[in-house]
């Protein structure tokens, strides 16, 4: 079976709630299945903790400024003790995590899915689609007061791993340019693919988190998961989207362009 993995985003928009019970995800000591990369606790703490202190020294206003809102300030200031959920239950509540319906799939796509996706994240770094969270609000490329940007605090932390992950695999890059800031990417997968959608008047498309989600849908169905996957994606549920070979860039495997278009 071919090897394949996916890069995806966090959700902006994020459900709310969760298990208050759940294991501790910021205990040094809870190295459980709900945290896989536990070794990055450390670096989720030590971010938090110089978040709460530019909040205590640099003021409410000015957090809220970095991070977009006083009520990320809000969420931020109960991140440790906020009820936690599944990522990617959390990340339901935006288009691509929404569209990709993960409780839809068969049960052998849900495991592909869990185990060949990983999610770079502002707060948590690295994390695989079935580990907790809480509700969080920190943009990848906020400049946090006395961290400085989100993606250059985590590049030299995570790089190593996401390497490794995608080590040999057939890479699916959907990642937008700023979560991709947060990656040195030191290419050792056999092959990377980045995907772009053009509307009818050939007009490359700007938000593309739903189609994207309906993409990693049809992906992890399938039993080998390469190029030939995204010629065999249905015209109806790919929404009229089809591979554009002329608009496609496949000739180097280490930077391939999947156009898809509509006819």
């Amino acid at each position: 079976m071919a090897k394949f993995s996916i890069l995806l985003p966090p959700s902006e928009l994020q459900n709310k709630h969760g298990n208050k019970f759940a294991p501790d995800v910021f205990d040094y000591r809870e190295k459980t299945t709900f945290n896989f990369f536990h070794q990055l606790i450390a670096d989720r703490r030590a971010l938090i903790d110089q978040i709460h202190r530019a909040i205590e020294v640099d003021g409410e206003e000015a957090v809220a400024a970095a991070l977009g809102s006083a009520q990320a300030v809000r969420v931020m200031k109960n991140v440790y003790a906020a009820e936690l959920m599944a990522a990617r239950k959390r990340y339901e509540a935006g288009p691509m995590f929404g569209a990709l319906d993960f409780p839809g799939l068969p049960t052998g796509a849900q495991r592909r899915f869990l185990e060949n996706s990983m999610i770079i994240s502002g707060l948590f770094g690295l994390l695989r689609p079935d580990d907790l969270v809480p509700e969080y609000v920190l943009p990848i490329d906020a400049d946090v007061p006395g961290t400085g940007p989100v993606f250059d605090y985590w590049r030299p932390i995570i790089s190593p791993l996401v390497n490794e992950a995608v080590r040999g695999t057939f890479l699916w890059d959907l990642l937008p340019a700023e979560y991709r800031l947060a990656w040195a990417d030191a290419r050792t997968y056999r092959a990377r693919a980045r995907v772009r959608f053009f509307d009818r008047q050939g007009k490359e498309m700007e938000d593309t988190r739903m189609l994207c989600g309906r993409l990693v849908n049809h992906l992890v169905q399938q039993n080998h998961v390469t190029l030939d996957s995204v010629r065999s994606w249905s015209a109806k549920d790919a929404q009229g989207f089809h591979l554009d070979e002329e608009r496609s860039e496949l000739e180097q495997a280490m930077n391939m362009v999947v156009a898809m278009s509509k006819p």
